[in-house]
């Protein structure tokens, strides 16, 4: 037994390695590609975000320089009084409105139905970017700490990337060449629109509409139906100082002075314009200006919309992040710094929580110009388990437990081998003395009276008695390993017939009355059945001789020597219980009493000879008859073993 726990353990120390090492690998194996899988995806998630301040960006790029008018030009195709694109509502919650600032610093707007509070919204913002306007050039770039205009990098720092983020970046790329052969890293986009000022041609009239912000001609020929509209733009372009310096100047040849130009050129004419890139300023903590600068003659007009940065965050997460299913587990803030690096809002959203010191994915994102001042972060601790994930450490878990419970039955089963193996070599010993004790007592009576040692017949008598007691106890013995034998080999048929026990509790009180009355027991038979039930009528008399002899020889030593056969119904069954007043069985041994060769390791059953065969014959004689068998101490001392049998019906 001990080779073998050792070899079990053995086995475990060699296979538990490996197969530990097998389910970490596939197991870390498996959540690196969901991290993976989660970077990919959380990375299309901020790419989408990036497309669509992208499209707004191309978007506003594309604008004509007359859209910031009410009214466009007629002389580029637009019918007289066509209302500007940009008069009505924004169509971006986030957009608080669209503005022009003139080179004399004035101001305007294109909507005509804007309201109230977003008109002074505009306002402020123009003054604060006439202020801008006028600092020294140096001081703007390297001192205002609102201000990106003309910025390109990124000023959004992440940071340094620790061991654990560069292993789980090397792992993503193994990963990622599985599918795709590694190309050069193409040029991170710096710039969401245009990246150099552009050069374009406008009509006249564009002209005019970009050097004023008067009422033009094509204003006041509208219809009656828009001169209700183009009012509210009419008091605006007044309330707001429109700019009455013409943008640009004509040399009217010969003079040598630049003139301005009173009335509208020629039709056909043509002028150049250069229009230089979006950029943004951030004004106070929740609002931004993005802009860009149209310059023609010296002359700088600047176009673009104001931004409620409290909203633009709220929308792009709205929009793109809170309906995800990836915003159940990550964490996603979107942040609004400065040039000097510093935080000004941040918006938060999502149910991971907030990512601690080396987060499974941690993604980070500066969009580029000219909306730099906006960085975002994507984290999430853990990475939910696959399906794949799931199913092995499910089926590593039903492996374990078959292994060890395979183990564990191997062992039990070689345990009950060995076990069972040790009480067969024990029960030869012990029928080797249980024969020879009836067969000494016999060969020594029987030399008594052949020497004459017993002259007178009563002696005789008894010397007769116990040779006659031996032999018959020999015979019960060699009886119970016969009988044994064939129950294994299951040979032993039995004639099973419906009786109340009166023959066999007869036959066992005549057969052991000698031997009770010798050893000083006293026996007490109380058959209440009215019904009887199915037995073999020989076994049952050895069950019962077996369960008599078995209280005889443990209550010998006993106070009072009492063993009492009940035979009662109760309900559908007949129950036959057999009661000493010995000293019982401990009650760690109770449940295996009916085991075979089992004998409790005590005092009593080493004084005791026995073979331990005729409890394991009473079980398997009672299972064989249809009925169970059971054993408890007594409250008040002993044991009573208890059958129960299926009982006849009544007779009608």
């Amino acid at each position: 037994m001990r080779r073998l726990t050792l070899l079990i353990l053995v086995f475990i120390l060699l296979l538990g390695p490996l197969l530990g090492y097998v389910f970490w690998w596939s197991y870390g194996g498996m959540k690196r590609e969901e991290a993976s899988t989660l970077r990919f995806f959380a990375t299309a998630l901020l790419d989408s975000m990036e497309d669509e301040l992208a499209r707004v960006v191309q978007q506003e790029e594309a604008r004509a320089v007359d859209e910031y008018a009410s009214v466009l030009a007629s002389d580029r195709g637009a019918g007289e009084g066509e209302l500007s694109p940009l008069a009505k509502q924004p169509d971006e919650p986030w957009i608080v409105g669209y503005f022009q600032s003139n080179p004399d610093g004035s101001f305007q707007t294109p909507h005509v139905d804007l309201s109230l509070d977003r008109i002074a919204l505009l306002e402020a913002a123009h003054a604060e970017l006439l202020r801008i306007r006028e600092q020294p050039e140096r001081a703007r770039t390297a001192g205002s700490r609102r201000t990106l205009e003309g910025s390109e990098a990124g000023f959004f720092i992440a940071p340094r990337q620790n061991a654990t983020a560069k292993e789980a970046a090397q792992a993503e790329s193994t990963i990622m060449e599985r599918y795709l052969r590694r190309r050069e890293p193409e040029e991170e986009r710096r710039v969401l629109g245009k990246s150099r000022q552009e050069t374009r041609q406008i009509t006249p009239g564009q002209a005019l509409n970009l050097s004023s912000g008067k009422r033009t001609a094509a204003k006041e020929q509208t219809a009656s139906s828009a001169e209700s509209e183009l009012s509210v733009q009419a008091e605006s372009d007044e309330a707001f100082s429109a700019d009455r310096t013409p943008l640009l100047e004509y040399d009217l040849g010969g003079s040598g002075n630049g003139a301005v130009l009173p009335e509208l050129p020629a039709a056909g004419s043509s002028f150049r314009v250069e229009i230089a890139p979006l950029t943004s300023v951030l004004l106070g903590d929740d609002r931004a200006l993005v802009y860009r600068r149209v310059m023609a003659d010296g002359k700088v007009v600047r176009q673009g919309f104001l931004i409620d940065l409290y909203s633009f965050l709220e929308s792009l997460i709205a929009r793109y992040y809170m309906d995800q299913p990836i915003a159940g587990y990550t964490r996603l803030a979107l942040t609004v710094t400065d040039g000097a690096g510093r935080t000004l809002l941040t918006g938060k959203s999502g149910e991971g929580p907030e990512p601690g010191f080396a987060p499974a994915v941690d993604i980070f994102r500066t969009f580029p110009r000219p909306f730099s001042f906006l960085g975002a972060r994507l984290s999430a601790d853990e990475v939910p388990a696959g399906q794949g994930r799931r199913v092995l450490v499910g089926a590593a878990g039903v492996a374990a437990f078959i292994l060890m419970a395979g183990l564990a039955a191997i062992y039990l089963s070689a345990r009950k081998a060995v076990e069972l193996s040790r009480r067969r070599a024990g029960f030869v010993s012990s029928v080797t003395h249980e024969l020879k004790t009836p067969l000494t007592s016999i060969r020594m009576y029987a030399e008594m009276l052949e020497q004459g040692v017993a002259r007178d017949e009563p002696s005789r008598k008894r010397y007769l008695g116990v040779i006659g007691s031996e032999a018959a106890r020999l015979t019960r013995l060699i009886a119970n390993v016969l009988e044994f034998s064939r129950l294994e080999q299951r040979e032993r048929p039995l004639e099973l017939k419906n009786g109340r026990l009166d023959e066999v509790v007869s036959e066992i009180s005549a057969s052991l009355r000698p031997k009770i009355e010798r050893e000083g027991f006293e026996l007490l038979v109380d058959n209440q059945l009215e019904r009887g039930f199915s037995y073999d009528r020989e076994v049952m008399v050895q069950v019962l001789m077996n369960l008599v002899e078995n209280s005889m020889k443990f209550g010998s030593e006993g106070s009072v020597k009492r063993i009492t056969v009940t035979a009662r119904e109760e309900g559908p069954r007949a129950v036959v219980t057999v009661r000493d007043t010995g000293p019982g069985v401990e009650p760690r041994d109770l449940a295996r009493i009916f085991d075979d060769f089992y004998r409790a390791d005590d005092s009593l059953t080493r004084k005791t000879q026995g073979t331990g065969l005729g409890l394991a014959l009473v079980k398997r004689f009672v299972a064989a008859m249809g009925g169970t068998v059971t054993a408890h101490n007594a409250e008040d001392g002993g044991l009573i073993v208890v059958m129960s049998f299926h009982a006849s019906p009544l007779k009608a």
